[in-house]
């Protein structure tokens, strides 16, 4: 597999496209929440039809951040699968981002990414409901390097915080957007 992530809808079954596009909008929301740099760029690398299958790379100067968010979801959403309860490095967004994936796949859907497969099956519709996510939403301030700004798809950005830790995604009005992306 020369993706760094495969979402399939439907295997075995002709793909209902309103399901289709619906996943790849939230799997791309998920891996979006989980990298680690918000300008991390994903390009089709494989297309199938039938059942509808679509391979996704990480490219440009964020791949390693890309293939990063790619097994964080995969195993992440195996974690969930298996019911032991949120990933560690998922936030509250994630979640939401990982339900809706969940609920748009259609009933034969699959992700994966290098040997790693999770089915979007009952199991897991069952186990990800269950979960409450707590909500970090506020308004404030955060001082460290900017590392990423992603105008294209939620206005939002990444700073690695100076006292360290994980990298916080903030967002932004649109009317800022433009300075943002600028620096």
């Amino acid at each position: 597999m020369d993706s760094d992530i495969v979402l399939t809808v439907d295997d075995g079954l002709v793909a209902d496209a309103a399901s289709f596009f619906s996943a790849g909008v939230h799997l791309l929301d998920l891996l979006d929440d989980l990298a680690e740099n918000a300008s991390v760029r994903w390009s089709v690398a494989e297309l199938r039809r039938a059942s509808a299958v679509s391979g996704l790379v990480a490219d440009g100067d964020y791949r390693e951040a890309g293939v990063a968010a790619a097994l964080s979801a995969v195993r992440g959403l195996a974690t969930i699968r298996e019911g032991r309860g949120l990933p560690q490095d998922w936030t509250p967004e994630a979640l939401t981002h990982a339900k809706d994936l969940v609920r748009s796949s259609g009933v034969n859907a699959k992700i994966e990414t290098r040997d790693n497969v999770v089915w979007l099956d009952a199991t897991l519709r069952t186990n990800i409901e269950e979960i409450a996510p707590w909500v970090r939403e506020y308004f404030g301030m955060v001082r460290g390097q900017l590392t990423g700004v992603n105008v294209t798809r939620g206005n939002r950005a990444s700073v690695k915080p100076h006292g360290g830790g994980r990298v916080v995604h903030v967002g932004f009005p649109s009317n800022i957007a433009q300075k943002f992306a600028d620096g």
